[in-house]
């Protein structure tokens, strides 16, 4: 489903998981998260308000991500930032 007075936005897609999805299930998000394609969230992890993380970005155990951070594509986050 896309929102469609944001077409162009590549993160505007809402999608949907099945129990094979890469996002474990005791990620808490914040309001406004924007999660690109094939993003890997592992368990334990908090992301702030306004967060978004880019295509195919893997955040590791327990990582705390606080509001209003921009995650790059491909990247690896290890620690709380």
């Amino acid at each position: 489903m896309v929102n469609n007075h944001d077409r162009n936005n590549i993160y505007a897609e809402l999608y949907e998981t099945s129990n094979d999805a890469p996002i474990h299930w005791s990620t808490k998000f914040g309001k406004g998260v924007k999660i690109g394609h094939g993003v890997v969230i592992e368990k334990g992890c908090v992301i702030g308000d306004n967060v978004k993380i880019g295509h195919n970005c893997v955040i590791k155990s327990g990582v705390n991500i606080s509001s209003n951070k921009d995650i790059k594509d491909l990247t690896v986050v290890k620690r709380s930032i």
